[in-house]
């Protein structure tokens, strides 16, 4: 019979117990709350300890994906931050991809269309997507550059004089779009 007990020097270490005294020490860098009273053999605890851990970060997972849209590696990161294992990450976010919940091409279509109503051009949005572990294949597709001369009026407009190549180009316009804008 074995039971599991926090370390007293590391609450990252749990200490398995039998009549005999400890018997091995286990790393877990997740919080686990409560413990069964007993196993039946050192293979049982290990056994429970995984699925408590796919167990969590699956509830982690849904709990994070319910307030708002993650790309996938976000998503990866996020959990992994928390101390679980990237092994059991991976799988838990490739099984939320499978039920639909986590989709990557939607929720960069939708990071383009944000910063490009923001104010932001193409190379700009582009350099974001990549950050997050994104295609930038997309903005080309969403962007066109009729788009991009319409947002730049826009913004020469609201800049008034301040409007400048280097304003446009910082913030990822194309630059020929720029000079033919700010040379009308």
């Amino acid at each position: 019979m074995f039971w599991l007990q926090r370390s007293t020097i590391d609450h990252q270490w749990l200490e398995i117990h039998s009549q005999t005294g400890i018997v091995a020490e286990v790393k877990v860098p997740f919080c686990i709350r409560r413990f069964p009273k007993s196993f039946d053999s050192l293979d049982t605890v290990h056994s429970w300890l995984k699925d408590t851990e796919r167990r969590l970060v699956k509830l982690k997972a849904y709990q994070l994906v319910s307030m708002r849209s993650y790309a996938s590696s976000v998503l990866l990161s996020k959990l992994m931050e928390r101390g679980y294992a990237r092994s059991v990450c991976l799988d838990v976010v490739d099984e939320l991809k499978a039920l639909g919940y986590v989709q990557d091409e939607e929720f960069a279509k939708g990071l383009v269309l944000r910063e490009f109503a923001k104010g932001y051009g193409p190379r700009y949005i582009e350099m974001k997507l990549k950050s997050i572990g994104l295609s930038s294949d997309l903005v080309a597709q969403l962007i066109t550059p009729s788009m991009q001369r319409k947002k730049m009026m826009d913004l020469k407009n609201k800049w008034g004089e301040k409007a400048q190549i280097q304003k446009f180009i910082r913030r990822g316009f194309d630059l020929q779009i720029a000079i033919e804008i700010l040379s009308k």
